[in-house]
């Protein structure tokens, strides 16, 4: 979606679908005005479904205007502004080094990171990306948002086993369909994939649901996806945030305090 520089005012309605978008550019050194939001309740323009995939260009000149506008009247997605172009000194440099090969980010606030591909010999699996080689500390992990003008190296970690502990989405749990299963958790926001094999196409829509405790009742989660994005096979990911759970604990956080937790994702297909 491409947005020239003589559009002055956008009806807050407008994009009602944007949220499949993953490409947004505006052209126009400052953003245009929002009418009739008091027929919405809000002036929200858009909503992306999924920001981790959307790439965000305005004016550098303007771009912290924007940044701010951007996360008043959306879900946040300021925050995906590629600023590759942009000077160093406005910019944090992240550098990738997986196997002697380096890749170099640049970014206001950091959304994704790199994920490399093995090419020596033998299986092995990436499982994360460290300030101190060997030593394996300060992992990074995103949203990352460091000071401006300063580089930061990053190395590689791999190993012979898939790290699956939750903590991001590259790293998420796989839980089957309908079965309870015990995790550990290590942070209160928790990654979850799910991949669902359906034999009929007679739905509209499917509810992806969350439960915990060994409780149907008691739903974390839930996401619903249209028809028109569930192949046959879909990956889906969730995330949850268990912070409602720690004062019946007795925590103020999950950091280092591993807690095992009964889930199992059930599935609705409405027709």
């Amino acid at each position: 979606m491409h947005f020239c520089g003589a559009i002055e005012a956008v009806d807050v309605g407008a994009f009602y679908m944007s949220y499949r978008f993953t490409y947004i550019e505006f052209k126009a050194e400052q953003p245009f005005a929002i009418t009739d939001f008091e027929n919405y309740g809000d002036d929200r323009v858009f909503t992306i479904q999924d920001i981790n995939a959307l790439t965000v260009k305005v004016p550098f000149a303007s771009h912290n205007t924007y940044r701010q506008w951007l996360n008043d009247k959306s879900n946040g997605i300021g925050e995906c502004i590629d600023a590759n172009d942009y000077p160093d000194e406005y910019v944090t440099k992240y550098v990738f080094i997986s196997q002697g090969v380096s890749e170099t980010i640049k970014a206001i606030t950091l959304l994704n990171y790199p994920i490399p591909t093995w090419t020596g010999e033998g299986a092995m699996y990436f499982n994360g990306w460290f300030k101190d080689e060997g030593v394996w500390s300060d992992e990074i992990s995103v949203p990352c948002e460091l000071d401006i003008n300063t580089t930061h190296t990053y190395y590689a970690r791999w190993e012979t086993t898939q790290r699956k502990d939750g903590t991001s989405v590259n790293f998420a749990y796989e839980l089957p369909i309908d079965e309870w299963v015990t995790i550990i958790l290590y942070s209160n926001i928790v990654y979850f994939k799910e991949t669902l094999v359906l034999d009929t196409d007679e739905y509209s829509n499917c509810h992806l649901r969350l439960y915990v405790n060994g409780n149907n009742e008691d739903r974390v989660a839930q996401v619903t996806i249209a028809k028109a994005d569930m192949p046959t096979d879909l990956i889906k990911y969730v995330s949850v945030n268990f912070d409602k759970f720690l004062p019946y604990l007795g925590l103020s956080d999950f950091e280092g305090y591993p807690y095992q937790i009964q889930l199992k994702f059930g599935i609705t297909l409405q027709p």
